[in-house]
């Protein structure tokens, strides 16, 4: 087997249909952001220099769009074939037989499409219609988890990072990139589940097994091992492939808890650094990472109850209490948007002078985990696509409710967010 790294655009097409979109986008923004991405699988006919593509048209054309080369492997004899099975090869045993196949279905794809190379997808590809000027929403997950909901007896990335990534893909906005550290059989499922829904990531393998928890009822969360330790020669290579990804205009989401291993000061130090290039992000319910975090001044924070009592050392009595505190918070630390999540009531937002406080009326909620991600994704989806801070709260509202409608931490999603941005109620006050 030979590779060859090279711009992937002229390798003939051997397929019959034309491409998911998604999942170009996906090898795009993984090309873009300069993470590492698999080899494609390539065959030279030998009778006329032809050059086919035996697996990988997605990541070929995502890689394609973005001018970018990429390790070709050319399979040189029917030991390459047998070792691959990749793409067409895991149907033949001999490097004949494969190359006839190459062959007979890029006559195909010429004849019923009009595709030559990769690049007439470009051209020929009737859905090509994502927009690569959009800002990408980095995600950054040190603990994530694999979620069992009991009572539907389903299993979802979880974790305040990926819950987030699986809401921006149900609402639509795919232009996010996670980073992520996770190991051991939980740690292949995630990145399984993650990638079945056509989200870029880039995944750093762990030595400990990724933690599971499971769901039941509204709140309850009971952990199924011990939490994972991360190694430094982990987390330097997240970080390593992180400072390759992010990009000026970019948004840096920091979410969840902070695993073994790691210093609680992660999340004030990715803030520090890239706060003059990105619109960075914070939502954590510990303690010692929020108080470090706030030192570093986040543009947007999410706080709820217990951030707030752990913050002040008060228990407050009201929800204006609350958002009292939590617009100190705001002040004290140049927040410039504060989210504020009321236990069973809405969600508020401390925007410069204004708070406005967002409800869905007269709703009987089913779950309470995961709401504060949901909020998030919806916000971070409107505004990514130019949509005012007050318009894009009241999506989010619309989005959270969309989510505690549901039992588990299964998710938001855009049609019934649509339905109930109608009835979502703003109430703006001066502060």
């Amino acid at each position: 087997m030979k590779t060859e790294r090279r711009r992937p655009g002229n390798l003939k097409v051997t397929e019959n249909c034309f491409l998911d979109m998604s999942r170009v986008l996906q090898f795009y923004i993984l090309s873009r952001n300069e993470q590492p991405i698999d080899p494609i699988t390539a065959l030279r006919d030998p009778f006329n220099g032809a050059e086919y593509a035996v697996n990988g048209h997605h990541r070929g054309f995502g890689i394609e769009l973005d001018n970018k080369e990429v390790d070709v492997q050319f399979l040189e004899s029917d030991l390459d074939v047998l070792h691959s099975k990749l793409g067409k090869a895991k149907y033949y045993d001999d490097l004949s037989s494969l190359l006839q196949a190459c062959r007979s279905s890029h006559q195909s794809g010429r004849d019923e499409l009009g595709l030559e190379d990769l690049t007439d997808y470009k051209t020929l590809q009737r859905t090509y219609s994502f927009d690569t000027s959009k800002p990408i929403i980095q995600i950054v997950t040190l603990n994530p988890s694999v979620d069992h909901h009991q009572e539907e007896d389903i299993y979802v990335p979880g974790g305040k990072g990926l819950t987030i990534a699986r809401d921006l893909h149900e609402l639509g906005y795919d232009y996010q990139c996670i980073y992520a550290l996770a190991g051991g059989s939980n740690g292949r499922r995630l990145a399984s589940e993650i990638n079945d829904r056509n989200i870029a990531f880039s995944v750093v393998p762990i030595l400990d097994n990724t933690l599971e928890v499971t769901l039941s009822g509204r709140r309850t969360i009971s952990p199924e091992h011990e939490y994972p330790k991360v190694r430094q020669t982990e987390l330097s290579e997240l970080l390593d492939r992180l400072e390759r990804g992010v990009h000026k205009g970019d948004y840096l989401v920091l979410a969840g808890s902070v695993p073994q291993g790691i210093s609680p000061t992660i999340f004030k130090d990715l803030i520090e650094k890239y706060k003059e290039s990105a619109t960075t992000f914070c939502d954590t319910g510990e303690h010692q990472p929020f108080e470090l975090a706030l030192q570093a001044q986040p543009h947007l924070l999410r706080v709820n109850c217990d951030n707030i009592y752990s913050h002040t050392g008060v228990e407050y009595a009201s929800n204006a209490e609350l958002i009292e505190a939590a617009s100190k918070i705001a002040d004290e630390h140049d927040i410039k948007g504060l989210f504020i999540t009321l236990d069973e009531a809405g969600t508020a937002i401390i925007i410069g002078d204004k708070m406005h406080y967002g409800y869905l009326p007269d709703a009987k909620t089913k779950n309470e985990i995961g709401r504060g991600e949901a909020l998030i994704a919806g916000y971070l989806s409107q505004t990514a696509n130019g949509a005012d801070p007050l318009n894009a709260f009241k999506f989010a509202v619309a989005a959270e409710y969309s989510h505690r409608m549901h039992t588990g931490n299964t998710g938001a999603k855009k049609e019934e967010t649509l339905e109930y941005l109608k009835d979502i109620h703003i109430e703006s006050y001066n502060r």
